[in-house]
């Protein structure tokens, strides 16, 4: 997990310990992760309660860019979402 994710799941939820997260992965046509999410245990795919990260490839297939979306969003809206 990335430095600046678990900075903000300490900010969001006073812990960054795996523990007490869940996660979740969607696949791009290449079989690479394009988005990854972290919410509270047992929070719905569809409640305003996740922290979304989309990733960006070269044509080498490195990871070139990870973007994240605003705090409490939707996974079921992550190709929809804003990414800075």
């Amino acid at each position: 997990m990335a430095d600046f994710t678990a900075v903000a799941l300490r900010r969001i939820w006073g812990t960054e310990s795996i523990v007490f997260w869940t996660e979740r992965f969607a696949y791009n046509s290449s079989g690479d992760v394009e988005y990854h999410g972290i919410a509270a245990r047992g929070t719905a795919a569809s409640a305003s309660a996740w922290l979304v990260e989309r990733f960006t490839y070269n044509s080498d297939g490195n990871v070139t860019l990870i973007d994240t979306a605003v705090v409490d969003s939707v996974w079921n809206d992550r190709a929809t979402l804003t990414y800075a």
